[in-house]
């Protein structure tokens, strides 16, 4: 089953942040280890590398942070970070963030997985209502008002980072 929710994948700048003739320094909050987007041993992955690519030649140095995702929009609220990756409007709003959002860099579908031997017949979002459920931090946010209401009365959800 498909959850037929588009997950965008975005940017938030400062209102600041604007083309530059000299090079400035932008702090940006990137996810931890998220293969194949972020890879942190290595400055590198899909994400870190597209938003290099696109903010370097605006005379942009970046300063890449590594957080876990609940905590980027903590430190970009607290102005410690001056970009928050790899957020969408649904996240930004959710925590009260203030900024402009990029276009998208890249888009999920979100899918529900389980043991094939359970023979599970899901076919629609509240078929999940009955099930144990284990999602990434905030994916009630994401995934919209019927899952966020279905998870808040369930007692065997929870979300993890890894």
């Amino acid at each position: 089953m498909t959850l037929n929710t588009i997950i965008i994948a975005t940017l938030l700048v400062s209102p600041f942040v604007g083309a530059s003739t000299t090079q400035q320094t932008l702090v940006v909050g990137f996810g931890e280890k998220l293969p194949p987007f972020v890879f942190p041993q290595s400055n590198s992955g899909l994400t870190v590398d597209i938003i290099t690519a696109a903010l370097t030649p605006l005379g942009y140095k970046i300063e890449a942070l590594y957080y876990p995702y609940t905590r980027r929009a903590k430190d970009y609220k607290k102005d410690k970070i001056d970009v928050v990756a790899d957020i969408n409007l649904n996240t930004a709003n959710g925590n009260l963030l203030k900024g402009y959002l990029s276009t998208e860099s890249y888009v999920y579908e979100n899918v529900d997985v389980a043991l094939s031997k359970n023979n599970f017949n899901l076919s629609k979002i509240a078929d999940l209502k009955n099930y144990s459920l284990l999602s990434w931090p905030s994916a009630a946010i994401h995934l919209g008002d019927e899952y966020a209401n279905i998870v808040k009365a369930n007692p065997r959800y929870n979300e993890i980072h890894d």
